[in-house]
């Protein structure tokens, strides 16, 4: 957490230090949780007696907050950046195929704590927004209970690049709207059982409700 609360505080100082015409917002979001159905992935199919079920069911709800920052570019089309803060926690399961007389079903917890870097191309349309554009999130914590696995293998990437598009309302100092935002990699992308990849067929994504607040102001 200490990483996290240095980490944010030197992206907060570098932005207050650009030109004025930016414009600081603070931010929040909440994305709902979320139940995918995707075919399960067989995994030791080679070893049927070590041979499981594979799949990730559900993600929980996942809060966000942090600061974004706005530039004018005319008077139909802005830029933005921002940095922010958010834990999201994936539950994955495994069922052995051939029963066992314990441990035949498992639960298994997959968190990470994010630093997120988006940067859009926004465009105006009286008080609605629309903006794209794409993001590094950057991991800086990690809760994995896939260790145990037998034989389970990460390698863990601490950059994941992704991209997101919203819609929202600029009400004066308040802006509110919906974004998706979507991982370019696959869930479980690097990941390996026995040398074979057990990369899911999902692609990490959510829609966020979101809010910013104006602290600043150059207009």
């Amino acid at each position: 957490m200490k990483k996290i609360i240095i980490i944010s505080i030197a992206l907060f100082h570098s932005f207050l230090s650009l030109n004025a015409q930016w414009n600081v917002f603070l931010s929040a979001g909440i994305s709902p949780e979320s139940h995918p159905k995707t075919a399960n992935l067989i995994v030791n199919r080679s070893t049927p007696l070590d041979a499981f079920l594979f799949n990730m069911p559900y993600r929980e709800t996942q809060y966000f907050a942090g600061l974004n920052f706005h530039r004018e570019l005319n008077d139909h089309f802005f830029t933005t950046i921002g940095t922010g803060y958010t834990q999201r926690k994936f539950q994955y399961t495994m069922s052995y195929i051939t029963p066992r007389a314990s441990d035949t079903y498992q639960e298994l917890m997959f968190a990470e704590h994010q630093i997120n870097v988006p940067v859009n191309i926004g465009a105006r349309f009286d008080i609605i927004e629309i903006t794209c554009g794409l993001r590094a999130n950057m991991v800086v914590a990690r809760t994995c209970e896939l260790t145990n696995i037998p034989g389970f293998e990460d390698n863990e990437q601490f950059i994941q690049p992704g991209w997101q598009c919203g819609i929202q309302l600029h009400l004066g100092k308040v802006i509110a709207g919906l974004e998706y935002q979507s991982d370019f990699a696959r869930l479980c992308s690097g990941m390996c059982v026995n040398g074979k990849s057990i990369e899911l067929m999902q692609v990490p994504g959510q829609v966020v409700f979101g809010v910013q607040y104006s602290v600043t102001s150059s207009e």
